[in-house]
């Protein structure tokens, strides 16, 4: 079977298929759907794979580093810089080795910035999208978070009416500090 593509090409980049660090890129992607709305071609046959090594913020960029077992240049590392420019937005800068410059941005696209690749990304309508519906700042995900816990005395908590009595008095207290240090 045949198709024709004739002004339904597009780039596809696709993550979180079937392993979570894998990023899927196609060059050229032909945006045929049958009548399920599932793509349809012969020539959807993904180019390259690139996986995710790491990812952290410092400043106010946000850095990836990929590996691709198919690159010959920088023994298989990448660097990549990005950023979130809307909800659907992304761009992300490709570094030219496997380290990315003081001076590339997420917007660098030439050498003397750094960066030998600018990536203008859209999210598609999400129909098929597998990903959670969450957006990472490049955080450590299995940092605890700071919790402030708050304990109260045992004996207090055991009858109801303790419980009103220790709102009441902490509420006058408050009200007291305040009538003291805000003075007119």
């Amino acid at each position: 079977m045949q198709v024709l593509c004739y002004n339904y090409w597009q780039s596809n980049l696709q993550a979180c298929l079937d392993d979570p660090k894998v990023m899927q890129i196609d060059v050229d992607k032909c945006w045929r759907l049958d009548f399920t709305g599932r793509p349809l071609s012969e020539y959807n046959v993904v180019d390259n794979y690139m996986t995710c090594v790491g990812y952290w913020m410092e400043d106010t960029k946000s850095f990836l580093i990929t590996y691709d077992k198919e690159d010959p240049v920088t023994y298989n590392f990448r660097c990549w810089v990005y950023k979130r420019l809307s909800f659907h937005n992304y761009v992300m800068s490709r570094g030219r080795g496997n380290k990315c410059d003081k001076i590339q941005t997420a917007e660098s696209s030439m050498p003397d910035e750094g960066a030998s690749l600018l990536l203008e990304m859209t999210d598609d309508e999400l129909q098929f999208d597998v990903c959670p519906q969450s957006w990472d700042e490049g955080k450590n995900p299995y940092a605890t978070p700071a919790v402030l816990n708050v304990y109260a005395i045992g004996s207090l908590l055991r009858h109801p009416s303790m419980n009103w009595f220790t709102f009441l008095l902490l509420h006058l207290f408050f009200m007291y500090l305040t009538s003291k240090c805000f003075i007119f």
